[in-house]
């Protein structure tokens, strides 16, 4: 974790923090039932490194690794991209890791336990910073990013509305989506230093050549 660039988040009492839950509150005087539907849909897209494919849910959680970027073919899925499934979810676990360690270092308090006007949507026990669904939708981002230059707005914007979706719920600070972005950058050029994942890359953009030459 002392490799990357991590801010303290701003202080409880401070100007930042209250603009920040005045701003949650807004949302939750706003959302709608179709948001509110939506992002507690989001809230379940996520991915168990521990899964296992004897696992009853083993397939949707491969499919979940897909999620950013999902409207972009067809073919852009598990079994059509089994090498990118495989890779994606080590880095998920990699993510993760580093994910849980921030939050542990951090230890800030949920919005709705600073004030208690927030109705949170969603029951969490672990701390907020960073938001994990921001970060490892970022990361899947940016590295789909790599593959498909072209669609890079699908993949940041899909990003950014699983962010949101999670201030929309009242369980993340606007900061909490924004430090889980700028940790997610780092980890992704951070990856590419790596040469054993350089060379799992090469065998993804392989891949996804092949797959995208015969969906035509």
């Amino acid at each position: 974790l002392n490799d990357f660039e991590i801010p303290d988040f701003p202080a409880n009492s401070s100007k930042q923090t209250r603009a920040e839950l005045d701003y949650l509150l807004q949302l939750q005087k706003q959302r709608n039932e179709a948001e509110v539907n939506y992002s507690l849909y989001l809230a379940d897209i996520y991915f168990s490194p521990r899964a296992k494919p004897e696992d009853a849910n083993y397939q949707t959680l491969r499919k979940n690794l897909f999620h950013i970027g999902r409207s972009i073919g067809t073919w852009f899925n598990p079994d059509a991209l089994p090498v990118t499934a495989n890779l994606m979810a080590r880095v998920w676990q990699d993510a993760s890791y580093f994910m849980w360690s921030a939050k542990n270092k951090f230890l800030r308090a949920r919005p709705y336990q600073l004030d208690a006007n927030l109705k949170n949507l969603e029951e969490t026990n672990w701390p907020a910073y960073p938001s994990g669904h921001s970060l490892n939708s970022y990361v899947n981002a940016y590295l789909y990013q790599e593959l498909a230059p072209e669609f890079t707005d699908v993949f940041i914007k899909d990003a950014y509305d699983m962010a949101h979706s999670r201030e929309i719920i009242g369980v993340h600070f606007p900061s909490d989506s924004e430090v889980s972005r700028q940790l997610a950058r780092q980890i992704v050029n951070r990856l590419f230093e790596n040469e054993n994942f350089k060379k799992d890359f090469e065998a993804v953009k392989k891949e996804w050549e092949t797959v995208r030459g015969n969906s035509y």
